[in-house]
């Protein structure tokens, strides 16, 4: 029997779409009754959406351009969100960890195997040394001075067939390395 008072109606449904969220197979089934209303009204949602986005790009166009303009006002909301929620984060993590485990382990293995073989070449911890030193403990992207947590880039990457040589290897900070990932250098380095 449908409620008659709509604020009622509203928490029963609430209540609900709450239960169907906490399972797997719930989720499923409010996605699927999503696409399926999707495709039968599709007619009028799209000129809808493209209504409301013309009507609100300035606003849309304003929240981009803010995490731009201030990335240090973005950053503190970040590390008070964190403060706020560090426990609940930490759990995710951990639970994505043990969840990504074997994956992780293999892309490691992966990484160990083609720094040893021996067509890759053998860079040594002496040779790593000699180079931060020669570099002067810098970072050839940014040029900023991180002794003792400089990482090995490789100039070709591993997985395109880069050697694990002194001629492939430089010293960038992990943000820059990280940043490059597995494309073509930053910026043009002499090795």
């Amino acid at each position: 029997m449908p409620y008659k008072d709509p604020e009622k109606r509203r928490a029963v449904q609430r209540k609900y779409m709450a239960r169907q969220r906490a399972t797997p197979e719930g989720r499923a089934r409010l996605l699927a009754i999503a696409a399926k209303s999707f495709e039968k009204h599709k007619t009028k949602y799209i000129p809808v959406r493209k209504a409301w986005r013309l009507k609100n790009k300035e606003r849309l166009q304003t929240r981009e351009s803010s995490r731009v303009r201030d990335p240090e006002k973005i950053r503190a909301s970040q590390a008070a969100y964190y403060q706020k929620n560090k426990e609940h984060i930490k759990a995710k993590v951990k639970q994505y960890r043990q969840s990504h485990k074997a994956q992780n382990a293999a892309r490691a293995a992966r990484r160990r195997a083609l720094k040893k073989s021996p067509r890759q070449g053998n860079f040594t911890a002496v040779q790593w040394l000699e180079m931060q030193e020669a570099y002067g403990h810098r970072c050839v992207y940014c040029k900023k001075r991180y002794k003792g947590r400089l990482t090995q880039d490789h100039i070709t990457p591993l997985t395109k067939g880069g050697a694990h040589t002194r001629s492939n290897i430089v010293p960038a900070c992990r943000s820059c390395n990280s940043r490059k990932h597995n494309r073509e250098v930053l910026i043009p380095v002499q090795p």
